[in-house]
């Protein structure tokens, strides 16, 4: 894509979208900040499956299917 084009039409949760495209940008080096939240949201899934697997350990639980069933039943906006 060029500076100042939009792009073909393609097709994002159910809708038609396009971009435009402003400027291209030079390449440049990542601030700490920048750095520092990629990285952050890059190691979250494993730290919650860390946690999960931690919780799993330490307490024990059993899905009730019928209460759960009744309990979206009961409110409809779940």
């Amino acid at each position: 894509m060029k500076s100042g084009t939009f792009s073909e039409r393609f097709e994002y949760k159910r809708r038609t979208a396009v971009f435009y495209l402003n400027e291209i940008l030079p390449a440049r080096k990542m601030t700490f900040e920048e750095a520092f939240n990629r990285l952050l949201a890059d190691y979250q899934p494993a730290r919650e499956e860390k946690w999960l697997t931690e919780l799993k350990k330490d307490f024990r639980f059993k899905i009730d299917l019928k209460k759960l069933r009744a309990a979206y039943k009961k409110d409809e906006n779940l």
